[in-house]
């Protein structure tokens, strides 16, 4: 998932914070990210075990 990507540490790099991942999604929804997709997932977030989730399929 992008979002988790994005919102996750990586070795290589530090983790994004949510609204800038958000930012991002909607930035590049049509361009690298399908719009259906992103507009569920923008209307979907859950807390799931105190963190904040985008189900994006």
């Amino acid at each position: 998932m992008a979002n988790d990507a994005m919102t996750s540490r990586r070795p290589y790099r530090e983790k994004v914070k949510k609204v800038e991942a958000m930012e991002e999604l909607i930035k590049n929804s049509g361009i690298q990210f399908d719009p259906r997709k992103i507009g569920v997932a923008l209307c979907c977030p859950v807390f799931f075990r105190n963190k904040f989730y985008f189900f994006i399929i």
